[in-house]
């Protein structure tokens, strides 16, 4: 049975506006309601909501940018939870026999995209951090970029203080994840967080507490919980649908020629080897680290590090996690939850993390459930 979907409806002030309730099938004759919607959520990502109401919906007398909409779902025999808040950027009318609009709603983490990192490179812990916890360096950064402590007074160049800062806050620094070097002058804020995660030792996500408020926070290890002990999907439970599995190396590189400051033969400078790498698999790449101080070996080796990452091997085992009674997603998993999975093609068993989730309910009422898991 398809599960519950309803928005509930914000003003840009956080003024509750009303609650639309899904088409349940109704189609186009679904007035007051949304005819059909897609929430796409992935780990470190702001993720996207879209949804299509009719063309004479009552809503769309009074609707204005950066309004708020939630969606909520609700598992048969399970209480409402909150899939995603996002904030109306964009629509799309369609006009014909029966006209409709298709909203965008980009998820709330998109407001750290609105600001960059905007002080003098190689300032101490504001755009040059050394063997720093990434959650500290993560939670410097949104604090003075993009909170009511971004000004002028504190060294960044422009004040950041104006919306969506007032409505921002961050979480108390627990130290969290691996320690770092870390250069980012410059960078999109976010951006440059959804650099720093894949070695950081932890994900990041900006959580909505109320209509007019939000919390930075930093989740060491992953953003959900380890299930791998009651979540394991294979073919035989009859929850593994379509499993696919691949290896590529197409675009592997496993040795990173890292080259700092200076000029000619005085130019500093490592080299860092990929998980991957060995005699036989010697493939390099270059990285420009001018931006790293003078002497920081540490941060050339981190820099290095980051880009290996980027480029290792890619070994993909994707599937359908079917919807069955013992793992149901919203009640058994949840996003960035980590989960056992049998690989049917070589017996090999892994621990993989729920990477990303797609949920669809289309014009006819009808339901479905998309996931994406990724090596931790």
């Amino acid at each position: 049975m398809t599960d519950e979907y309803r928005l509930d409806v914000y003003n840009e002030s956080g003024v509750m506006q009303g609650v639309m309730a899904g088409n349940a099938a109704g189609g186009v004759d679904n007035q007051a309601g949304f005819l059909s919607l897609t929430c796409a959520r992935r780990v470190n990502s702001p993720g996207l909501l879209t949804f299509v109401l009719r063309g004479d919906h009552p809503i769309l007398t009074s609707l204005a940018d950066k309004w708020q909409f939630e969606l909520w779902r609700k598992p048969e025999g399970y209480t409402w939870r909150r899939e995603i808040s996002g904030i109306f950027r964009a629509g799309q009318w369609s006009y014909g026999e029966k006209s409709t609009i298709l909203l965008y709603c980009p998820g709330v983490l998109s407001l750290l995209g609105m600001r960059v990192i905007n002080f003098p490179a190689e300032t101490t812990d504001m755009t040059a951090f050394s063997n720093k916890p990434a959650e500290t360096i993560m939670k410097r950064l949104v604090k003075y970029n993009i909170t009511s402590l971004a000004s002028m007074i504190a060294g960044r160049k422009r004040a950041g203080t104006n919306w969506p800062a007032t409505q921002i806050s961050v979480q108390a620094d627990g130290a969290g994840g691996t320690s770092r070097d870390w250069y980012c002058f410059g960078e999109n804020l976010l951006e440059n967080l959804q650099k720093l995660a894949p070695i950081a030792g932890g994900d990041f996500d900006l959580v909505k507490t109320s209509p007019t408020a939000y919390e930075f926070r930093f989740y060491t290890g992953q953003l959900g919980t380890d299930r791998t002990a009651t979540v394991k999907f294979a073919m035989g439970m009859g929850n593994m649908g379509v499993p696919q599995y691949s290896e590529s190396r197409t675009d592997e590189q496993t040795v990173a020629c890292v080259w700092g400051q200076g000029e000619g033969a005085d130019r500093e400078y490592v080299t860092r080897s990929g998980a991957n790498y060995s005699a036989t698999n010697d493939i390099e790449m270059f990285v420009n680290a001018s931006d790293v101080e003078v002497g920081n070996t540490a941060g050339l080796n981190d820099r290095g590090d980051q880009k290996l990452r980027e480029v290792e091997a890619v070994q993909s085992f994707n599937f359908g996690m079917l919807q069955v009674p013992a793992t149901l997603y919203g009640v058994h998993y949840f996003l960035g939850d980590l989960c056992k999975v049998l690989n049917p093609m070589n017996g090999d068993e892994y621990t993989r993390k729920v990477e990303a989730v797609t949920q669809t309910l289309d014009l006819d009422g009808k339901q479905s459930i998309e996931t994406e898991v990724s090596v931790p």
